[in-house]
């Protein structure tokens, strides 16, 4: 009688990346939402940075991908609101913007593609993240 060994093959499936896209145009939301979407990121999306900023207090993400110029509270502030609270989130921030990103942030959140950037550009921005954070030890 022969007996075959099998192997265990792990099913367990890491969740997909949590990512907020914080972005006032429709048409520049839609493409890199689809785009993040195809590459397996869940996707949450704000408009304006009062409903980021709702969406950052009742929730934990991953990467957070922010306009600087929004109606509302603009990319900076909630930048500093959400690190204020929670400053790992520092970090976690691509900053996208036709304009230059202030010199108080630069500092702390280097992290910035100028308009209009290539998506693989922010794929490699979003991947630096998440490769950071699967190296930081986990929480007690």
């Amino acid at each position: 009688m022969q007996f075959v060994q099998l192997a265990m093959v792990s099913t367990a499936v890491s969740p997909a990346p949590r990512v907020l896209l914080i972005e006032d145009e429709p048409a520049i939301r839609r493409a890199v939402s689809r785009f993040l979407t195809q590459k397996g990121c869940a996707v949450t999306e704000a408009g304006d940075g009062t409903r980021a900023l709702a969406l950052l207090a009742d929730k934990t993400f991953d990467v957070v991908i922010c306009d600087i110029n929004l109606p509302g509270s603009d990319g900076t502030a909630v930048w500093k609101s959400a690190t204020a609270s929670r400053p790992e989130m520092a970090g976690r921030f691509i900053f996208i913007s036709a304009l230059p990103l202030p010199e108080a942030i630069s500092r702390h959140a280097p992290r910035y593609l100028a308009k209009p950037f290539e998506l693989a550009a922010l794929w490699n921005e979003v991947q630096t993240i998440l490769q950071a954070a699967s190296r930081e030890p986990a929480d007690p």
